[in-house]
């Protein structure tokens, strides 16, 4: 459910590395796609912020221009075999003259993984204003997450490591959630499409976590009362405000506003280090003991 450092020996360049090529995705017909497999995480499903990366690199592939996406609302209907490769099929709903709306679909051989929408539309003028910044430490002064959980009394057996992305994690919580930096391990280039998919990328690192959290559990620790708890994303959805940079500090402000019939929703803004709030996420999970 959520990443850390520190288990499976891929070092922080390599697995950047594997990232950027996972999302250089290799045409095979008219809005098709295939990427190749990587896994950068300890984890027996394939990594679903990856899949939803992937799918908006591949929908953006069909948008005319530098148009960058402004939503994507994704359902996960079955878990991937991260050794395997993966397609991507693009449908193109609407070319408008400032939305594109594409539709893709995500398989592994005959096994539709997902589905996701994604809308892409041009900057323009308009009404301005946004919530304002939490009052959190810098990540250089919080501990990583596996120091934080560690901590909190977690089972490193129940870590899952992700080299991939550094995370730190505020100590000062807010009430029913939590609030955690984070970033991609390496540099990656200055491509705004790019940026983009990572923070899809970053988005399911600790989010389904925050169910958790209301229940006395600290962010990283998935265990209560000797109970392991585990969860399968059932959908998700991001909107992006402005531009950002994913190996850049971004601070993920957390909160679960419920939890019912073993499913668990969380809702996430994600700040910039100038406090600029740069994109909101949404998150339902189905919960269940290990």
């Amino acid at each position: 459910m959520v990443g850390v450092d520190g288990h499976s020996g891929i070092g922080p360049d390599t697995a950047i590395t594997g990232v950027l090529s996972a999302l250089d995705l290799a045409e095979t017909g008219p809005d098709a796609y295939i990427a190749p497999a990587f896994h950068g995480i300890d984890a027996p499903r394939s990594y679903g912020g990856q899949l939803l990366a992937q799918g908006l690199v591949a929908a953006a592939r069909t948008v005319p221009g530098a148009v960058p996406a402004h939503s994507l609302h994704a359902y996960f209907l079955r878990g991937g075999d991260p050794r395997k490769d993966t397609a991507f099929a693009v449908r193109r709903l609407r070319d408008g003259r400032r939305l594109c709306s594409r539709a893709v679909e995500i398989r592994q051989d005959e096994r539709v993984l997902a589905t996701m929408t994604v809308s892409f539309a041009a900057p323009a003028g308009g009404l301005s204003h946004q919530a304002g910044a939490p009052r959190v430490a810098p990540p250089e002064e919080l501990p990583t997450l596996v120091e934080w959980s560690s901590g909190h009394g977690a089972d490193p057996e129940h870590l899952w490591d992700m080299p991939t992305v550094e995370t730190r994690v505020a100590s000062d919580m807010p009430p029913h959630g939590s609030a955690a930096w984070h970033r991609m391990a390496g540099a990656v280039g200055d491509e705004p499409a790019l940026h983009q998919a990572l923070l899809v990328y970053l988005s399911d690192v600790t989010t389904l976590a925050g169910v958790l959290v209301p229940h006395g559990m600290p962010l990283g620790v998935e265990v209560a009362d000797g109970q392991v708890w585990d969860a399968v994303s059932l959908d998700h959805a991001v909107w992006f405000h402005r531009a950002a940079r994913a190996d850049d500090w971004l601070l993920f402000l957390q909160d679960s506003p419920v939890a019912e019939g073993g499913r668990g929703l969380v809702r996430a803004d994600v700040f910039d280090r100038g406090g600029l709030l740069v994109a909101s996420i949404a998150q339902e999970g189905l919960f269940y003991p290990r």
